[in-house]
C-alpha cells in the first residue's frame, strides 16, 4: 500500500494544487494588483500606486483615524456606533 501511495501521490495532489492556484491565488494576486489601480473595468486600468489607500485614510489633508474612516460603512448597515466627539 505504501509503495502505491508514494508512486501515485502526484496524480492526486497536482490537480488539487492547480485548482487552488487557479481558483484562489491568481484572483487574490490580481485583486491586490487592481487595488493599486484606477479602473472602470479590469481590462481598462491605470496604475495610481498608493493613491487609493491615501484616499481612504486622508480627509481634508489630515490623516483620519480608522474609526472615522470606517464609520460610513457601518451606519448604513444598521450597526449603531458612538460618536467619537
Amino acid at each position: 500500500m505504501d509503495k502505491t501511495v508514494k508512486k501515485y501521490w502526484p496524480l492526486f495532489v497536482l490537480p488539487t494544487m492547480a485548482a487552488f492556484v487557479i481558483g484562489f491565488i491568481v484572483p487574490f494576486v490580481y485583486g491586490l494588483f487592481l487595488s493599486f489601480c484606477k479602473f472602470t473595468t479590469v481590462a481598462d486600468w491605470k496604475w495610481v500606486g498608493f493613491k487609493n489607500y491615501t484616499k481612504i485614510f486622508v480627509v481634508n489633508g489630515k490623516v483620519d483615524t480608522t474609526f472615522q474612516s470606517i464609520r460610513p460603512f457601518f451606519i448604513p448597515s444598521g450597526i449603531p456606533l458612538c460618536s467619537p466627539s
